[in-house]
């Protein structure tokens, strides 16, 4: 299958691509960071079995 693309469609696209970019990149980064603090609770939560994460404190 061959498709032809216009050149307002490859414009609209590299525009859209463009702009999707720097949006992956921050979302990315985002999802590291979480991983990253999620993996650091757990690892306190298995140094300190007591602590409890929700404000139980008791």
């Amino acid at each position: 299958m061959q498709a032809e693309w216009t050149e307002e469609a490859i414009q609209r696209i590299t525009t859209e691509n463009s702009t999707l970019k720097p949006r992956v990149r921050q979302l990315t980064s985002d999802n590291r960071t979480l991983e990253e603090r999620l993996k650091a609770a757990r690892g306190l939560s298995n140094e300190r079995p007591w602590l409890t994460f929700g404000g139980g404190g008791g």
